[in-house]
C-alpha cells in the first residue's frame, strides 16, 4: 500500500456496537456526527536517580483514552438512542475510533467498552440541535488495524438464473471482460438486488458452499451488508447457490478483501 500524504477527516470513521462488541464490522457507522476528538494520554511517573547527571527521568503509567463528537439531536436514531441510555443508566456502549473507513486497508485506531461522561443538548438560534459528547474508555479491547496488505478488489456484475437456478463459482467472478479468481480473499461488503418479481434466495452450495446465506423478496428488493466472516474463498467454500423463478436476474456488487 503506497504511503498516503494525509487523510481528511470526513473519511475517518467512529462506529457504535453493544458492550462487549469486538469486531467493528458487526457494528453500527456513527455517521450522525461531525467533529471527532480522540485524545490518547499516559500518565507520568518520576523514575529521576542521581545516576541520571542531572536531568528529571520520566517513565509511562496507565493509559486514557478520551473521544469528544457532536451528534445532531436525532431522537430515534439507534445510535443516538444507545449513546443516550448509556449516559442515562451509567452503562457503557463499545466504540471504534478509526482513522479510516473499517474496509480500508491501513485502518485503525481503539476498540472498547466506553462510558459517556458529557451528553449536553447546545440549541443554537439559527443551528441544528446538536449533542456535545464524551465518552471515555472503560474497558479496552485492543488497537485495532485492519492489515496493510489487504488489499480490496471490488466487483459489479448481474447473474440471470437459468431454468430458476445458477452457481456463483468465487474463484470465477464474472467481471465484464473475463473472470476474476478470488482465492484467499473473502467477501467484506456485498450488495444483491433483485431485478425479478419473485423471491430469490441465496444460500452456500451443499458441495463447497461460501455461507451468505439470505432471502430476498419480489422485484427490487435488496440485500446488504458488511460481512465479518473469516472464511477465504478457496476450493472447499467458493460456490454460492440462487435459486428463484425461470431467468430472472440480479444485480451484484462485491468487495474482497485479502487475508
Amino acid at each position: 500500500m503506497p504511503q498516503q500524504t494525509f487523510v481528511l477527516g470526513m473519511n475517518a470513521g467512529l462506529y457504535q456496537g453493544p458492550a462487549g462488541s469486538d469486531d467493528p464490522a458487526t457494528m453500527s457507522e456513527v455517521d450522525n456526527v461531525r467533529d471527532v476528538n480522540l485524545t490518547l494520554e499516559a500518565g507520568e511517573a518520576d523514575v529521576t536517580t542521581r545516576g541520571n547527571s542531572g536531568w528529571r527521568a520520566t517513565a509511562p503509567t496507565l493509559r486514557e483514552c478520551q473521544v469528544e463528537f457532536q451528534m445532531v439531536w436525532r431522537p430515534g436514531d439507534p445510535v443516538f438512542e444507545a449513546v443516550k441510555t448509556a449516559f442515562l443508566t451509567s452503562s457503557t456502549v463499545a466504540l471504534a475510533v478509526l482513522d479510516q473507513k473499517r474496509n480500508v486497508a491501513g485502518a485503525q485506531g481503539p476498540l472498547g467498552d466506553f462510558s459517556i461522561l458529557n451528553f449536553s443538548r447546545n440549541e443554537a438560534l439559527e443551528e441544528a440541535i446538536v449533542a456535545d459528547v464524551t465518552a471515555k474508555l472503560a474497558r479496552f479491547e485492543e488497537w485495532h488495524e485492519i492489515a496493510v496488505g489487504a488489499a480490496e478488489a471490488s466487483f459489479t456484475f448481474t447473474l440471470a438464473l437459468a431454468n430458476g437456478a445458477h452457481n456463483l463459482d468465487l474463484t470465477a467472478i464474472p467481471y465484464g471482460i473475463g473472470t476474476y479468481n478470488g482465492t484467499g480473499k473473502r467477501i467484506s461488503e456485498i450488495t444483491v438486488k433483485n431485478n425479478g418479481a419473485n423471491a430469490l434466495t441465496i444460500a452456500p452450495h451443499a458441495s463447497n458452499g461460501y455461507d451468505i446465506g439470505t432471502h430476498i423478496n419480489g422485484a427490487a428488493d435488496t440485500y446488504s451488508a458488511l460481512l465479518s466472516s473469516s472464511d477465504t474463498i478457496g476450493a472447499t467454500d467458493k460456490i454460492i447457490q440462487l435459486t428463484g423463478t425461470g431467468s430472472q436476474t440480479s444485480r451484484w456488487t462485491l468487495k474482497l478483501v485479502g487475508v
